[in-house]
């Protein structure tokens, strides 16, 4: 999806909320001057109204950049992984919830506790006709003081994957390329 530059305003109350909970969680990394914070303002199309990105960038070579969004019922998080991102969403049955899911996530990026892995799930033809074949998911796990957290996309293509895990641990065979691991902040 291609995204246009929006124009600023002021935030949403939701908005405003998301980043307190961004500022707080990065706190002392900013305060080092370890990341930066930038608020990036987008749209879907042109005519659509504009929202808000908060995005973390890190300072040391290593370290996973991060972004959020309020996407209504959901917070989209954005990982950038060398030049290539990858969105997910994060649903919880609050605001409240939602926000504090995302808090954790961002600590476990700042201090190097999330990974990026591709599983792939052999899946049995539709209706029993043709070969079975591999389906793909990229899935970012982030250790959190509540327990790991996953999420994922599913329907990728491993290839269009291969620079980011070129580093990484890969056995297509068996499904799984990966985990790629990335420095702490600080």
């Amino acid at each position: 999806m291609n995204f246009h530059t929006g124009t600023a305003r002021p935030l949403e109350p939701h908005e405003e909320a998301l980043l307190e909970t961004v500022e707080e969680a990065a706190r002392g990394v900013l305060a080092a001057d370890a990341a930066t914070l930038e608020v990036r303002w987008i749209r879907v199309k042109e005519d659509f109204p504009s929202w808000p990105w908060f995005g973390l960038r890190p300072r040391r070579e290593g370290a996973l950049p991060i972004a959020v969004a309020h996407g209504g019922a959901w917070i989209d998080t954005a990982l950038y992984l060398d030049e290539e991102s990858v969105s997910f969403e994060l649903s919880a049955e609050t605001e409240e919830e939602q926000l504090l899911l995302t808090a954790e996530r961002i600590e476990a990026v700042i201090s190097g506790r999330a990974q990026v892995e591709l599983r792939g799930r052999l899946m049995r033809p539709l209706f029993g006709l043709g070969r079975r074949r591999m389906a793909w998911e990229i899935v970012a796990i982030f250790e959190t003081a509540s327990g790991p957290s996953e999420t994922s996309r599913f329907s990728v293509d491993p290839s269009s994957w291969r620079d980011v895990f070129a580093a990484s641990p890969a056995d297509e065979a068996s499904g799984r390329i990966g985990p790629r691991s990335f420095a702490p902040y600080l």
